[in-house]
């Protein structure tokens, strides 16, 4: 009997609470597990609880001081570590949890090809090496893409579809041969990704963002996927891929301007479980409408199921100079 795909949770998310009405807070998980029990999409995953990171895994992208510091901040009893970012007195147990869900995927990983989604939070991709960010404590995806390196993966793939770049998730791997792809709304918050941006050193060439303006929407976002992302998998050949699987690019979501329908992250997962030799990791990052977000990471997992999904379409052409420049960009390091 084939394997089930994999639905991670790390249930004491529920005590990383904001201190005020703050969009990342547990009505996310509560509605995306609502949903998900309406479709009665538990009995055909295979559910697991997270374990939690080890110091040692975490510090392949933080710096000791900064864990320490995180440590002893939520052991006085939180508060905010910047003007959008908090942590309460069980925040760095719980941003452990959610590390230690990518890195359990990634050690079973090792064994066989999975698909896996990790329901997790807090998110990550914006945790730099010394600091938390944009809600973000520890960088979920980037630890686990060093620890698949630590533990001998030579190829591993990072697709970032969240609304906003990944700064941290580039900034701790940008001198690694460690391939990340960023789509997201350019000029929005953090204010980096821009198409210049490929990495330095070893990992020349291995990053490539795609700045899109505010209203690009499906049609744009699948032509980039099919004319630069697919190809360059392709050619790299990755034995893992890590998703950051944020949804507030979709057109409801109050933190973006962007116009992706829940039918695009449908498309998107489809298209990475075709590589029929990689893992396929996503991990949740953002999405902030509590309509949307559950019908989008629903939409991922129907992917999982092999479902068939008509996608939505639109005829708007704005980005499409996007891709024309990274895929000039990609030229230079790809037989693209």
């Amino acid at each position: 009997m084939e394997n089930k795909s994999i639905l991670v949770f790390n249930s004491d998310e529920r005590k990383h609470t904001p201190f005020n009405a703050h969009p990342e807070n547990p009505r996310r998980i509560e509605s995306i597990k609502s949903f998900l029990e309406g479709e009665g999409a538990f009995s055909r995953f295979e559910l697991r609880e997270a374990k939690k990171a080890r110091r040692e895994e975490v510090l392949l992208a933080h710096t000791e001081k900064y864990f320490s510091s995180l440590e002893k901040f939520c052991e006085k009893g939180g508060g905010f570590l910047d003007l959008d970012t908090y942590a309460t007195s069980d925040s760095f147990e719980v941003a452990l949890s959610a590390c230690g869900a990518l890195i359990e995927v990634v050690r079973e990983a090792f064994e066989r090809r999975i698909s896996t989604f990790c329901l997790i939070r807090p998110p990550g991709h914006h945790a730099l090496p010394r600091k938390a960010m944009g809600f973000c404590l520890f960088n979920n995806v980037a630890v686990a893409a060093l620890y698949a390196r630590s533990q001998g993966f030579e190829r591993i793939a990072i697709i970032d579809w969240d609304a906003h770049h990944g700064n941290g998730t580039q900034e701790i791997l940008y001198a690694y041969p460690i391939l990340f792809i960023s789509f997201h709304q350019s000029h929005h918050y953090p204010g980096t990704g821009s198409i210049r941006e490929v990495g330095f050193g070893e990992g020349e060439g291995f990053t490539l963002n795609f700045p899109f303006p505010a209203g690009t929407g499906s049609f744009v976002y699948r032509k980039a996927f099919e004319e630069v992302v697919l190809p360059l998998l392709k050619e790299f050949s990755p034995q893992i891929i890590l998703v950051s699987a944020g949804f507030d690019s979709h057109s409801y979501d109050p933190l973006s301007s962007l116009e992706l329908h829940e039918t695009d992250y449908f498309y998107f997962t489809k298209q990475l479980l075709s590589f029929s030799s990689s893992s396929l990791i996503l991990s949740l990052e953002g999405g902030y409408d509590l309509r949307a977000l559950p019908l989008s990471v629903w939409h991922c997992l129907r992917a999982f199921l092999g479902e068939e999904v008509k996608l939505k379409e639109d005829s708007s052409r704005i980005g499409e100079e996007v891709i024309i420049e990274a895929k000039s960009v990609a030229k230079d390091y790809w037989n693209i």
